[in-house]
C-alpha cells in the first residue's frame, strides 16, 4: 500500500526512521528524500501524491505553518486521499484537516514501535477494508459477467419453436400456414385438441394412405445453419407394429431441393423424437440435395408405405435447438 509521507524539513531524520519502520511492516513509503536529483521536485510530489492510498501528515509546529506542507494537503484532499496526521511534536492541527484524528506519536524517540503501534493497526486496519472492497468489487463483477454470459447462453440455446399449435390456429410460430399434401387414393386431415396440461394445444393428424399423405409445417427461409437437431413430441392412437414408420422431409427452393430421414419406435405414450440435422439424408429420387441450410421453406411429416395404410397421430412441439 503506497503511503506518502508530508513533513517539514527539520524532521526528515525521524521521517526516515519511520519510514523504515512501515516498510518492515509491508508498506510502500515515500517522502522527499527520496526525490532524484535534476527532479522537478514540485511536479514529483504532486504525481507521488496521486499514486499514494494515505497521506500521514507527521504534525510539527514547522509543518503546521509550512506552505508546501499545506499545498501536500491540499493537493492529497482534492485527489480523495486519506490523510492521517501524526503528532511529533505539540502544535495546532492545521483548519482543513482539524477534525481528523490525530495519532500521538510524541514518545517516538524512546519508544519507537511501541509509539507507532496505534498508527500502524490503523494503516492494517484500511488495508484489510481495501482488500474485502476489492474483492466484493471482482466478485460483483463476476456475479454481473457471469449474468450476462448465462444470459446469453440462454439466449443462445433457446430453441427455434416452429409450430408449438398453442393458438389452436392454422398460423404456425414462424408466420406461416399450417397445409396437408398428399398423393392419390390417400388423404389426410388435422384438427387441434387442447393438450393435457391446459397450456394450449396439439395437433392431430387422421390419414388414409394410397400413395403418401403429409403435414406441411412452413417453415418461411429459415435458416438452420447453427441448429443441432429437429425435435417433437408424438404419439398415435393406435397399435402400429415395430415396422412403422414415419418420414420427414426439409425442403427448400421451390421443393426442388430435399433431405429426409425416417422415425420409427412410437407407441401409445408421448415420446420426444430428437433427430439430428446432420442424420437428413438425400432422397432416392429425381430430386436435388440440400445446398445449404438457410432459407429451409418446408417441413414435411409424411406418412407413406412405412406407415401402414391408415392412423392416428398427436403431435405438438416442433422445433429446432442448437
Amino acid at each position: 500500500m503506497r503511503i506518502f509521507i508530508s513533513y517539514a524539513r527539520e524532521e526528515k531524520s525521524f521521517v526516515s526512521g519511520l519510514a523504515d519502520l512501515l516498510r518492515t511492516e509491508g508498506y510502500d513509503p515515500w517522502y522527499d528524500g527520496d526525490l532524484p536529483g535534476g527532479d522537478d521536485w514540485k511536479e514529483k510530489i504532486y504525481r507521488e501524491i496521486e499514486k499514494c492510498l494515505i497521506l500521514i501528515y507527521v504534525l510539527t509546529p514547522a509543518s503546521s505553518t509550512s506552505i508546501w506542507c499545506n499545498h501536500e494537503v491540499a493537493h492529497a484532499r482534492s485527489k480523495k486521499k486519506r490523510i492521517i496526521p501524526v503528532q511529533l511534536k505539540p502544535a495546532p492541527i492545521p483548519e482543513p484537516i482539524a477534525q481528523l484524528h490525530c495519532f500521538d506519536i510524541t514518545a517516538f524517540a524512546s519508544e519507537p514501535l511501541t509509539t507507532i503501534a496505534p498508527l500502524v493497526e490503523q494503516l492494517a486496519r484500511i488495508s484489510r477494508r481495501r482488500f474485502w472492497r476489492a474483492l466484493a468489487a471482482v466478485l460483483i463483477l463476476f456475479a454481473v459477467l457471469a449474468t450476462i454470459i448465462l444470459g446469453g447462453l440462454a439466449l443462445y440455446s433457446r430453441p427455434l419453436v416452429v409450430a408449438d399449435f398453442n393458438n389452436c390456429a392454422v398460423t404456425n410460430n414462424v408466420g406461416g400456414a399450417l397445409n396437408t399434401a398428399f398423393g392419390s387414393d390417400s388423404s389426410i386431415q388435422y384438427e387441434f385438441m387442447e393438450d393435457s396440461s391446459g397450456g394450449g394445444c396439439m395437433a392431430k393428424l387422421i390419414y388414409t394412405l394410397g400413395e403418401w399423405s403429409a403435414l406441411v409445417i412452413p417453415l418461411e427461409g429459415i435458416d438452420l445453419r447453427e441448429y443441432y437437431s429437429l425435435n417433437f413430441d408424438i404419439r398415435t392412437d393406435s397399435i402400429i407394429g415395430t415396422d412403422w414408420q414415419l418420414k420427414l422431409e426439409l425442403k427448400r427452393d421451390n421443393q426442388r431441393e430435399v433431405r429426409i430421414v425416417y422415425v420409427s419406435g412410437i407407441t401409445g405414450e408421448w415420446l420426444n423424437i430428437q433427430v439430428n440435422l446432420d442424420s437428413f439424408v438425400r432422397p432416392n429420387m429425381v430430386v436435388d440435395d440440400l445446398s445449404r441450410f438457410d432459407d429451409i421453406e418446408q417441413l414435411f411429416i409424411t406418412f407413406d408405405s412405412r406407415s401402414g395404410a391408415q392412423g392416428v397421430v398427436y403431435i405438438d412441439n416442433v422445433e429446432f435447438r442448437r
